[in-house]
């Protein structure tokens, strides 16, 4: 039998997935679109295919016996459906022009590779960028009866020592399989934690919010972006009423609790592209992508009427909860994140000299900030 005769081929194309593997942690740290990532490592699971083909066992002229199930069935699990079909037409557009009596039988073969991949991973998906030992064992069983598609060949021509090379080829696919996916598995884990560890330090821990400096950062590069471009950007300022009053007369849980709560409306009130963050205890700060003063009071009035209406109640007896809002935007070559900060945090401090409960435009924020205040002082509650 000749492979295992000639067994170090075989283990020769397995050694080459460590490679793969390599560099499919590279493609998975740096590329970020699903769609992108998934063109990326489809073509190095593809690659990594050809090369497995350029170094087989030559059962006989046009019949050749390689590790590409390997890598054919990781493919899916581990790069999706996309990954998994530009993986196999890399290797079919190979096979067929390496040529021969077995082309055909062996494009069965990989088509056959690459779709025990993705029905499993379809049954079977990513838990925190990995699968476990026996899962892995589980796809290295069905991805090894794949070999089995060779036998197809014999209807064609007789190939001597075809069947009983079936064995260690299943044998070292299996293996194949488990090694591969294991190094896959370790390297989806250190990135998923690395995800997290990368969240957490852009989260506030108690309202989900991104925090101070995960909002500095995004301000900056928005400013940065809007300016050449000569757009405008908004910020809000958002301030609690009374936060102290409602620590100091319900605890420190209910206190939490309301932050929380209004966080959630203020989530619920803005759009995709804008970002919200808590700034610094009970302040919220918002950041609005191409709004002028005018649609950026518009969102903030909505704020405070959602915040009034929905925050209350929090313990028995009635907890009404308001908010101050301080509006600042600008355009152009004016526009600074520190100065736009600047003046919303003046118009919040005026929102809370003038009573609460009400949003306030910076003066320098265009015309329509005197028509704004007026709006804003109709709904006051002082």
């Amino acid at each position: 039998m000749q492979a295992l005769a000639d067994p170090i081929t075989l283990i020769h194309g397995i050694a080459m997935l460590a490679l793969i593997a390599l560099t499919y942690g590279f493609m998975a740290r740096t590329v970020s679109s699903v769609l992108s990532r998934g063109v990326a490592v489809g073509l190095t699971f593809g690659l990594g295919a050809v090369s497995t083909m350029a170094d087989p066992i030559v059962m006989q002229q046009g019949v050749i016996i390689d590790a590409r199930g390997v890598i054919l069935t990781l493919a899916g699990p581990f790069g999706g459906a996309v990954a998994a079909a530009i993986a196999a037409a890399c290797a079919i557009a190979y096979r067929l022009w390496l040529g021969g009596v077995g082309a055909p039988v062996g494009c069965i073969t990989i088509l056959v590779g690459a779709l025990v991949g993705v029905l499993f991973a379809c049954c079977v998906p990513l838990r925190q960028g990995a699968y476990s030992l026996r899962q892995l064992a589980a796809l290295a069983v069905f991805g090894s009866l794949h070999g089995f598609t060779v036998l197809l060949v014999l209807m064609i021509i007789p190939v001597p020592g075809l069947v009983g090379s079936l064995i260690p080829l299943c044998v070292l696919n299996f293996a194949g399989v488990v090694v591969l996916g294991s190094f896959l598995s370790e390297e989806g884990r250190r990135r998923h934690a690395t995800r997290l560890l990368e969240k957490e330090a852009a989260t506030d821990a108690l309202t989900g919010l991104p925090n101070r400096r995960k909002f500095d950062a995004a301000g900056l590069a928005l400013v940065r972006g809007a300016r050449e471009t000569d757009r405008a950007v908004a910020l809000l300022m958002i301030d609690l009423d009374h936060f102290k009053r409602i620590n100091d007369r319900w605890g420190h849980d209910v206190g939490d609790r309301v932050l929380r709560k209004v966080a959630a409306v203020i989530a619920s009130e803005i759009r995709d592209v804008d970002l919200a963050a808590r700034y610094g205890g009970e302040e919220i700060a918002v950041l609005l992508p191409d709004a002028s003063v005018v649609d950026a009071l518009a969102v903030s009035e909505r704020i405070r009427r959602a915040v009034s209406a929905n925050v209350h109640n929090m313990r028995a007896g009635a907890l009404g909860v308001t908010v101050s809002i301080g509006v600042a935007s600008r355009s152009g070559d004016s526009l600074s994140f520190s100065e736009l900060f600047s003046e919303a945090d003046r118009a919040l401090y005026d929102a809370k000299r003038q009573g609460r409960d009400r949003s306030v435009v910076a003066p320098d924020s265009g015309a329509a900030s005197e028509s704004a205040g007026t709006i804003c002082c109709e709904t006051a509650n002082p």
